[in-house]
């Protein structure tokens, strides 16, 4: 899957840079960003950590 390859696993650090309305959710993680769908964001447990 391209979030795995793009080193989205459990316990992974990520930050959400943009919920595009009624489109994709924009996520980056070292200096990289993705763009996954609702659907598989809905599946990701996430956890609000400090800058």
């Amino acid at each position: 899957s391209q979030i795995i390859r793009f080193g989205i696993t459990e316990g992974a650090v990520i930050k959400c840079e943009e919920v595009v309305p009624a489109g994709p959710i924009i996520v980056s993680r070292n200096l990289q960003e993705i763009a996954i769908g609702r659907s598989l964001a809905r599946q990701i447990k996430v956890e609000q950590i400090s800058a």
